[in-house]
């Protein structure tokens, strides 16, 4: 409104899976230090990635009243992935959202493109205990799709090779409940001493365990963005 980057600013980005979200974390932090008293709408199930943030003043998950959306002064709304199938020629994504909304991503300090959680001492505590002073590292079993996934077989052997290669390391092999039953299985399958095959129902404990861990391994889905 009349060029000024003040008021109240509600950001929601459509697309459904944590890994979009966490990769759109930076582009409201951005928002917030031009000006902005930034607000987040979230889908069903998106509220825990934006929470203990200080540029968020508030979070609130649709479906919600129209009369609240249009409290705000601005409107960021990304309606769909800003990440297409083929990487080889698109920016990055935080940087094809910054040009969306008039930016020129170059011209944003680099350190802002980079958002760690804030854990609480809960979150961390469980997470350092978890690791039992070990070297842990996470594995993705697959992604939310089977285009970006290796068969169960063939995910449970690079599993399986990683745990014999790092001995010494702990190995979350993380599956969730959109993905193949069998992907567990033959995990678990394994027998390997040094492979926990869990089901994080929490994605801030998930986000607590890798922020103490040594390696991820994953494919292009939640874990590598």
């Amino acid at each position: 409104r009349n060029g000024e980057r003040s008021g109240r600013l509600l950001f929601w980005i459509g697309a459904g899976g944590y890994g979009d979200q966490i990769m759109a974390l930076p582009v409201p932090l951005i928002l917030n230090r031009l000006g902005y008293e930034v607000h987040v709408a979230t889908d069903p199930g998106n509220f825990p990635i934006w929470t203990g943030f200080d540029w968020v003043s508030s979070i609130f998950q649709f479906p919600d009243y129209y009369s609240r959306v249009r409290l705000f002064d601005h409107h960021c709304l990304m309606e769909s992935v800003t990440n297409s199938d083929e990487h080889l020629d698109q920016e990055h994504p935080v940087d094809m959202m910054l040009r969306r909304i008039g930016l020129d991503p170059y011209e944003v300090d680099p350190s802002l493109k980079v958002v760690r959680p804030v854990f609480s001492n809960s979150e961390i505590s469980w997470a350092v205990g978890r690791a039992g002073g070990k070297k842990v590292g996470i594995y993705q079993l697959g992604a939310s799709g089977k285009v970006r996934s290796l068969p169960p077989d063939k995910s449970s052997e690079v599993l399986g090779a990683l745990a014999d290669e790092y001995p010494d390391t702990t190995w979350y092999a993380v599956f969730d409940q959109f993905m193949d039953y069998s992907y567990r299985l033959k995990a678990e399958a394994l027998g390997r001493k040094n492979v926990v095959v869990e089901e994080f129902k929490d994605i801030r404990l998930l986000m607590a365990l890798t922020s103490v861990s040594s390696l991820v391994v994953a494919p292009d889905s939640m874990m590598v963005h």
